[in-house]
């Protein structure tokens, strides 16, 4: 009789575990969603072509981004300088778009270190002006080169890249951008 009963016992199991693989095994028409931008073509920081991938430091130093791992979203990538007049005209308008879309696109924030007068001031004015984007470092390397003018031509500040998902440069711009127009560029790639 208990022959039966740890027979019957053990079947129950394999079943109930079989059930609990068939109602949890993934569909193959699930999405994933990339993590990574795996661009495929000629690298250069132009519209329509792959954006350079670089790893910067945060503001504060506590860690390193790469554009590249996006968590599958478009990212806004902005040089700038905290005395350049332009720049500071259009941060605000930056806070409030990161605010708004933060959960959709990733915004990249990067001081460029070699137009500065000194280390503090870039922090100084995030602080003063209570900024909560994601701010970057790009200071010179060894060759007293940086990503913005090595890699995507930053020869003054502000200068704009919106980068879709797949990596490519969406669109680019060389000076002050208005709400309108950072508005316009961040739905047309997030509605893609």
């Amino acid at each position: 009789m208990s022959k039966w009963r740890n027979g019957i016992i053990f079947a129950l199991i394999i079943i109930i575990a079989l059930i609990t693989i068939w109602f949890n095994w993934p569909e193959s028409s699930q999405t994933v969603t990339k993590q990574e931008a795996d661009c495929k073509g000629e690298v250069r920081a132009e519209q329509g072509y792959c954006a350079p991938n670089f790893t910067l430091p945060t503001l504060d130093g506590k860690q390193q981004v790469e554009l590249y791992k996006h968590q599958g979203k478009p990212t806004v990538v902005n040089f700038w300088a905290s005395w350049c007049e332009p720049c500071r005209q259009e941060m605000p308008d930056f806070q409030e778009a990161y605010l708004k879309y933060k959960d959709q696109v990733n915004f990249l924030m990067i001081n460029e270190a070699a137009l500065e007068f000194d280390d503090e001031a870039a922090y100084q004015y995030l602080q003063e002006e209570k900024f909560t984007f994601p701010a970057l470092i790009d200071r010179p390397d060894d060759k007293n080169k940086t990503v913005g003018a090595s890699q995507y031509g930053v020869i003054g500040v502000p200068f704009t890249y919106v980068i879709d998902v797949d990596g490519k440069v969406a669109y680019k711009k060389v000076g002050y951008t208005s709400n309108k127009e950072l508005e316009q560029w961040i739905e047309q790639v997030i509605n893609k």
